[in-house]
């Protein structure tokens, strides 16, 4: 669920918020450092970094940096906003986890529980880092109807705008609600949406993951590389969507600096068995461009007529950015040029239905 910047934040022009980028990708990269030192900036952006640090779900990590550099009334009420909204929004999926880690009993099939407030305790020690309005959880596509009838039997509702063939089979998931009315569950049975390469094995990925502590009791997760990847895609999807990609990238940067080399060895071995290769170079790419924390040997070269800036800007400021097509960053994105024309039709396929629904 987008979050509305005007919620969070004065409105700000395209003018304000391209003014701003240089002063949110300090921010951004001096928090990833654990230091404090931004050098001279001009307090006039505080304001237009704020709102970007919004739209991408990162101003409850750095709003302590952001406020130390611009100590303004403004920034302050917008940060502070910013934490209540997270408090309100994770509060109510902390409870509605463990509404589901119950209703989850006596399943015999597993169920990955992914993204939210789970993997924000796992990166950055707390399950209120962002505001997450939703629980992602993924299952084998021949276990999704047995999945789907336990989430009824126990008092979760389907949505019935999510039962059509569009969500069922080209998204790939389905959106249910108990009547508690907390937050919504994603059920899926594929990762990845049309317009983006897609995992090969997604069976390894649920076949690999482990139970992990949560509110006393256990959820089943993503092992970390796999989690990456999984943050990979979601930094893909956000540029073909044209979104802001901020926080997708801030936790493969999380993920990539427990790397060791023979890690990196090891990730790249499994992207490319997966099919996501250049799908995770372009998350590196991306995490070296904001963060500036991959190491030299790692840096990819993916989208090389897009520079640098160009790339940070699409990632922090997309209705600000210059973009390149979208059927240039899927052939990017294939491993194989004969994947991109499967994806090209895949995609074509996935708005007639949509079309339709």
């Amino acid at each position: 669920m987008p979050l509305s910047p005007s919620a969070l934040s004065p409105s700000a022009t395209d003018r304000q918020l391209l003014a701003a980028l240089p002063l949110t990708a300090q921010i951004l990269r001096a928090w990833a450092r654990g230091g404090s030192e931004i050098g001279t900036i001009d307090p006039g952006h505080g304001p237009a970094a704020a709102t970007l640090l919004a739209q991408n779900r990162m101003l409850g990590l750095t709003g302590d940096l952001l406020i130390q550099t611009v100590p303004t009334a403004a920034v302050i009420e917008i940060v502070q906003g910013f934490r209540r909204l997270t408090a309100q929004m994770n509060g109510a999926g902390l409870l509605s986890m463990r509404r589901l880690m119950t209703a989850m009993r006596g399943l015999t099939d597993p169920v990955v529980v992914y993204k939210g407030v789970v993997l924000q305790q796992h990166l950055y020690g707390t399950p209120f880092a962002r505001p997450a309005s939703d629980i992602d959880i993924l299952t084998r596509p021949s276990a999704y109807r047995a999945v789907s009838s336990h989430l009824q039997r126990a008092g979760y509702d389907l949505d019935r705008h999510t039962d059509t063939l569009w969500w069922r089979w080209f998204l790939a998931e389905q959106q249910f609600r108990d009547n508690a009315g907390s937050q919504t569950v994603d059920l899926h049975h594929r990762l990845q949406q049309p317009g983006c390469p897609m995992p090969r094995r997604t069976e390894r990925l649920i076949a690999c993951a482990s139970p992990t502590s949560f509110l006393g009791g256990e959820v089943l997760t993503f092992r970390d590389d796999h989690a990456l990847l999984v943050a990979a895609m979601s930094v893909a999807k956000a540029l073909h969507h044209r979104e802001p990609a901020g926080r997708y990238v801030s936790d493969a940067e999380r993920f990539l600096r427990r790397l060791s080399p023979e890690d990196w060895s090891r990730l790249d071995k499994e992207a490319i068995d997966m099919g996501l290769g250049r799908t995770l170079d372009l998350a590196v790419r991306c995490v070296d461009v904001v963060f500036e924390t991959i190491p030299p040997g790692q840096r990819r070269d993916i989208l090389p007529k897009v520079s640098d800036v160009a790339l940070r800007d699409m990632v922090l400021a997309p209705g600000q950015a210059r973009w390149i097509r979208r059927r240039e960053l899927l052939r990017a994105l294939c491993d194989k040029p004969s994947d991109a024309i499967s994806a090209w039709m895949l995609m074509a396929a996935s708005e007639t239905a949509r079309r339709a629904s």
